[in-house]
């Protein structure tokens, strides 16, 4: 049985609708105050609430702006009802988050399919949500002890040989040179980790406080830090010979963007290193850059393993594909990192491949007028 929230000062109205929703088969529970419904919705969360706009002491959008600050309450339905039927009112309330707004007097009918309606949605958002959740353990169970365990069994194995034989020269260069580069992968790893968890940080801000990222201008030329950036990736993956660049596009042009110079070098590195590590050696990885139609445009193409419509339509936090098939390092971070990078400065990531040939990646972010 779903459990209403009922938030109105008028007490008529508060009985006529607990009786409505009672024979329609819901759990009701009644505020007379704005500030009452702010606390019971805090103790108890409801699976929705209906709230009136015009209360003495905190009126429906201070309920609205306070259910919304707090974790367990942000996403509970919530539907305004009111006798503001003005349309700069409606747009304040929609505009605030509410999922719904009803004038008074309520038609009974209305209000029940407004009401199932959101319930029904919420149901299929929850389900979404715990779908993906499973997704992720899983992920999470198959690579990250791997992840993990192989770079720091190299560390551990190479310390005590180190320790405990005596080896020549030329052993005891190799032996540091595997200590060295597993060091370096477990590091690699878990700056990503940081990495991924400060940007989501950032969404679940920016998505209740509906605010941009901070942004500023970078300080180093766009052309020079894709360069830089992808020369190293190259060298990194013995695959100098396979780098294209063409930048050309933004020669003679200020390339201005609202993205700070460290989002952009992490956005521009997870891109390249895409490419390179699920591309063949041999074949080549282009780097395109322009700008047009007020946007700053970054295309990466590789002649890689390519990816199936399903699998970019899957594309998430750990979630790596056909690991069986393809040596595979790191958490499956990269593109997630990317995207919600894109979508934090108000651009966009686009992925256009065909399985087993090519991949396309374009990022697009809005130049500052």
């Amino acid at each position: 049985m779903s459990k209403i929230l009922v938030i109105d000062d008028n007490a008529d109205i508060r009985e006529i609708t607990h009786e409505l929703l009672s024979e329609a088969g819901f759990e009701v529970i009644e505020a007379g105050s704005g500030q009452v419904g702010l606390e019971i919705a805090n103790l108890e969360p409801p699976d929705l609430i209906l709230c009136d706009v015009v209360m003495p002491d905190l009126d429906g959008y201070e309920v609205l702006k306070g259910l919304r600050r707090t974790e367990q309450t942000s996403t509970i339905p919530f539907i305004f009802l009111t006798s503001l039927d003005s349309k700069a009112a409606i747009r304040q309330g929609m505009g605030m988050g509410a999922d719904d707004y009803l004038t008074k007097p309520l038609d009974p009918e209305e209000l029940l399919q407004a009401i199932n309606a959101r319930l029904h949605r919420q149901t299929a958002f929850n389900d979404s949500f715990q779908k993906k959740l499973n997704t992720l353990s899983a992920n999470l169970a198959q690579s990250l002890p791997h992840e993990l365990n192989t770079p720091l069994s190299i560390i551990l194995m190479s310390a005590e040989v180190l320790q405990s034989e005596q080896l020549t020269v030329a052993e005891n260069s190799v032996m540091c040179r595997m200590l060295n580069s597993a060091a370096h992968r477990l590091q690699s790893l878990i700056e990503k980790y940081l990495l991924y968890s400060e940007l989501e940080i950032l969404w679940a801000n920016h998505s209740r406080t509906f605010q941009k990222c901070e942004l500023t201008v970078p300080k180093q030329p766009v052309t020079s830090l894709i360069r830089e950036i992808a020369i190293r990736r190259a060298d990194n993956a013995n695959r100098m010979a396979d780098l294209k660049l063409e930048l050309t596009g933004l020669e003679g042009k200020s390339t201005l963007l609202n993205i700070s110079d460290k989002w952009l070098k992490h956005l521009v590195d997870e891109v390249i290193f895409n490419a390179f590590q699920y591309s063949r050696s041999g074949q080549p990885v282009t780097i395109q850059a322009c700008q047009q139609a007020g946007e700053f445009v970054l295309n990466v193409h590789d002649r890689g393993y390519g990816m199936t419509a399903e699998q970019i339509a899957s594309i998430g936090a750990y979630v790596q594909f056909d690991r069986k098939l393809h040596a595979q390092q790191g958490f499956g971070l990269g593109l997630v990192i990317v995207k919600r990078l894109a979508d934090l400065h108000g651009g966009r990531m686009l992925i256009d491949s065909l399985p087993g040939l090519q991949t396309t990646l374009t990022v697009y972010l809005p130049l500052n007028d």
